[in-house]
């Protein structure tokens, strides 16, 4: 009896655990989406204030109070991105489950019978929440990792595993790839504590080199003789290492965005930036260095690292060059650039080989810098740059939340392809409704670039147009249409083990870089694309997050799956709040074609566009000096201060333009009868950027957008319609004194 009330006890609180309270009752149960929506605007605004002295605090006063216990994820994507990664792990946790007690059953030899309906309730709730027994069994090399083998597995374990695997891929016809994605977060809960020095005893720097300060720790001579600054990013950029020292990477052509070729380049100017000494020393600590040591080390880094920055100055009045690498050999003689790419591309490369390669006066100059440099901060500095690049890619801690994150971003592509497949719903009814906010913001831009508003020659405005109509959007990475075998097939080369989580972080980081190559071959490339789908993931995407993102070279827009959640969308929700910020985060990705930079490219993806004709118009300058002034409280990126600007404005105009997206008065106005049409698009615009970030992330958290309340306070205020409708003075803050415009 004692059993049985337990194991009852244990039932109600699963069924409690999972039961919606009017808290946290998801969007769409037990009301109507579009109350619910106007509940939280009311909720999350702070009327005490003024909205023309500081709109955030109106609209997102009271934002912190409702969301106090999530206040570690930030903002309403990092909320977005916690609760699908609260799903998947729940996802991945039930299929656990459920493939264990099918084991058990398949390797039982004889069917047991319940003595007890206690018995019978028992087994129902071990197979509820029993987790399935990790797989065994030796690990197979992975490139040059040094792996010990795993235990053989016994023959109990065994069965289980077959049955498993015959579950997934027979019974249910689901791909492996749930089972390695599995594999890959039972490894990550494991590791306790996580530990980079881990990574470097994975990978040494070099064929006969080791990494310096282990070395050295371990009582060792460190041989500088033996230690190469080339071999050594080049062993490390197959783990997706780049940018250190100089930067190698498959693009699309130039000419030809279709096809793909390597482009050999000086590192961008936050890629050489100097990491801040307090930051390298915390690192060294992490891997066992003394504090007296990692001082030392982190000081001579230090130096170098200010030395190579300014190199960056360093102009290139040559230009980029397409040449084979016999050539190159010849030009730039101090770099063996054929060893650099057969590690990286494969034995097949020859000196026939081409690459397009630009800024060759710094990397004679890098050549001289390090021949005056010793080789021990040179290995220092790179490992330093190989540990920072490691932790960023996580699990920040071991957790649930971290792990699914972790998972995301190893396996962007299969992940994709589950979320699209379990919580992507009404796929064509969400298909055809966002295609059609896509449609009408490209016909909206459409007119305005006809308007011509620069007064560019006609022929401009022609490519111009030419790009907007040929722009499409994707929603998901993953192809739509292909079959379960393709995900099996590009991820097959990956052996996980549930006990291993470093080895397997760094196999999915080199299946990365080995598939990115591999597309420079037409016949591979070919198998894993499709003519109306392709996948693409970009090789800095940070596949945890579900922001969307422009694609110059493809000119597409791709919405994550994971962005199509409440309060964003619905398919019941009201035009006025689809368009106020899904139409505004597509209408901002639209602009990124037509930026600083996007005007290189044209309507196929070739750095073919009219950016010299366009970057002499003088209203254009005008436009970018203006916005260029808001940068110093802003953001670092001029481009996203304009997709900010210029997006919502599209959005802006193209609701409230034409019949088909005016508000139906009746249902908005009983729901939210103190605002106007207009004035709701404003207030539900910023209340998704509603947030609130610890103090310390601030400087790091914002690298490319500005912090969320300066973009919803300066777009607002670089925006003459917000003024009028809420009736704000020439002298209030929420008027900007110079309105910046461009298209």
């Amino acid at each position: 009896m004692l059993k049985l009330s337990i194991i009852c006890t244990l039932f109600a609180s699963i069924i409690w655990r999972t039961t919606p309270t009017n808290c946290s009752r998801p969007y769409g149960h037990g009301g109507n989406v579009n109350q619910i929506l106007a509940t939280n605007i009311k909720n999350y605004m702070d009327t005490t204030a003024r909205p023309c002295e500081n709109f955030y605090q109106y609209a997102c006063g009271h934002w912190p109070q409702q969301h106090i216990e999530q206040l570690d994820f930030g903002d309403t994507l990092g909320l977005l991105d916690y609760e699908l990664n609260r799903k998947l792990e729940h996802l991945l946790r039930r299929q656990l489950n459920a493939s264990a007690s099918h084991a058990v059953s398949s390797s039982t030899t004889t069917e047991a019978t319940p003595t007890s309906s206690g018995d019978s309730l028992t087994a129902v709730v071990t197979n509820f929440v029993t987790a399935a027994a990790a797989l065994e069994g030796p690990y197979a090399m992975v490139g040059d990792l040094v792996v010990e083998p795993q235990p053989a597995a016994s023959s109990t374990t065994a069965a289980t595993t077959t049955a498993s695997t015959y579950l997934l891929e027979d019974a249910v016809g689901e791909p492996l790839i749930y089972e390695k994605a599995r594999i890959y977060y039972r490894s990550c809960k494991k590791v306790k504590p996580y530990n980079l020095k881990k990574y470097l005893q994975l990978i040494q720097p070099g064929f006969g080199a080791h990494w310096c300060i282990l070395a050295r720790n371990g009582g060792k001579k460190w041989h500088a003789e033996h230690f190469d600054w080339l071999s050594a990013i080049a062993k490390l950029r197959l783990y997706g290492l780049n940018g250190v020292l100089l930067k190698e990477e498959v693009l699309p052509r130039w000419d030809e965005s279709s096809s793909n070729s390597i482009y050999l380049d000086k590192p961008n100017l936050a890629e050489t930036e100097p990491t801040e000494e307090g930051i390298m020393i915390e690192l060294l600590l992490d891997i066992g260095q003394t504090k007296r040591a990692a001082n030392e080390v982190a000081r001579e880094v230090h130096t170098f690292a200010l030395r190579l920055h300014k190199l960056h100055e360093i102009e290139d009045e040559e230009g980029a060059k397409e040449m084979q690498l016999g050539y190159l050999q010849e030009y730039v003689q101090e770099i063996n650039w054929l060893e650099l790419l057969k590690q990286l591309k494969g034995a097949s490369t020859n000196l026939e080989t081409t690459v397009i390669i630009q800024n060759i006066p710094y990397m004679r100059a890098l050549v001289r810098l390090l021949a005056d440099t010793p080789k021990e901060t040179q290995c220092n500095y790179i490992m330093l740059k190989f540990l920072l690049y490691l932790k960023q890619r996580g699990p920040a801690e071991i957790s649930k939340h971290e792990c699914i994150s972790s998972l995301r971003r190893a396996m962007p592509l299969a992940m994709s392809y589950i979320v699209g497949r379990h919580y992507y719903k009404d796929a064509a009814q969400t298909d055809e409704n966002v295609q059609e906010i896509f449609a009408r913001l490209q016909q909206k831009f459409h007119e305005i670039i006809s308007d011509n508003r620069l007064q560019l020659q006609r022929p401009i405005v022609d490519s111009l147009l030419q790009k907007i109509t040929s722009m499409r959007l994707q929603i998901g990475n993953s192809p739509r249409k292909a079959t379960p075998e393709y995900y099996d097939e590009y991820y097959e080369r990956v052996e996980l083990d549930p006990n291993n989580f470093y080895v397997n972080q760094l196999s999915l980081l080199r299946l990365a870089v080995e598939k990115s190559h591999e597309s420079l071959d037409s016949v591979v490339a070919s198998n894993f694309s499709t003519p109306e789908n392709d996948s693409y993931v970009l090789p800095d995407w940070a596949g945890s997050s579900s922001s969307p993102f422009y694609v110059k070279p493809k000119n597409l827009i791709i919405v994550p799956y994971g962005y199509l959640q409440m309060p964003i969308y619905h398919r019941g929700l009201r035009d006025i709040f689809k368009y106020s910020v899904l139409g505004f985060s597509i209408a901002h990705e639209l602009l990124h074609g037509f930026d600083s930079a996007g005007i290189d490219y044209d309507s196929i993806g070739n750095i073919m566009g009219p950016s010299e004709e366009i970057a002499a118009n003088q209203r254009f300058m005008q436009g970018l000096r203006c916005m260029q002034n808001e940068l110093a409280t802003g953001s670092r990126s001029l481009n996203e201060k304009l997709a900010d600007y210029e997006g919502f404005r599209l959005a802006y105009d193209t609701y409230f333009s034409g019949n088909k997206t005016q508000r139906s008065g009746g249902m908005l106005s009983k729901l939210l009868p103190e605002f106007t049409d207009k004035q709701l698009f404003f207030v539900n615009f910023a209340q998704f950027f509603c947030s609130k970030v610890q103090r310390s992330l601030r400087q790091t958290a914002y690298l490319e957008h500005a912090i969320d309340e300066l973009r919803v306070l300066q777009t607002l205020a670089n925006f003459e319609e917000f003024s009028r409708e809420f009736g704000c003075e020439r002298r209030a803050k929420m008027q900007s004194k110079h309105r910046c415009r461009l298209w």
